[in-house]
């Protein structure tokens, strides 16, 4: 059920979590399904591959809320973070997904929660919600996090 495979070569759990399909209306129910399904048969829903993330920050980043919340309700980890990509709120901060930022906070996410990351040139930054959010310019998102107490 965790095992890598298929073209993509990942697992999967995250191959439904992360298709850019779940912002259709005809195949979200169906990949919801199909995550639901793989959830009920034993997937780990906090499985990460390096550099495509994990089900969650996926979805987080699609702003599929209704696979976000299946997530969390079957044990995702909100704060996890896989190397080479930021974690859930980050991400959705960065895509400008308000409502899925409301979810994770409502949830327990962390909002001055801060992951390195290193650029080709070797140097690298500290992110966090909301700088991604400011850096992203995405407004409502970085003033809904600064009114929830979210620092730089």
């Amino acid at each position: 059920m965790n095992r890598v495979g298929g073209p993509l070569k990942i697992p999967p759990v995250i191959a439904v979590s992360h298709s850019s399909l779940v912002k259709l209306d005809r195949y979200r129910d169906r990949l919801q399904w199909c995550l639901q399904l793989l959830l009920d048969r034993g997937a780990d829903p906090n499985l990460g591959v390096e550099g495509d993330g994990a089900a969650l920050i996926a979805a987080s980043r699609e702003g599929a809320l209704s696979v976000m919340t299946l997530l969390l309700d079957r044990g995702a980890n909100i704060e996890l973070i896989v190397p080479g990509d930021e974690n859930a709120l980050i991400n959705a901060a960065a895509s400008g997904h308000l409502d899925a930022v409301k979810l994770l906070v409502a949830r327990g996410a962390n909002v001055n929660s801060q992951v390195w990351v290193e650029g080709p040139d070797g140097k690298g930054t500290w992110r966090t919600p909301l700088s991604e959010a400011r850096r992203e310019r995405q407004a409502d998102v970085a003033a809904f996090l600064a009114a929830s107490g979210a620092r730089d």
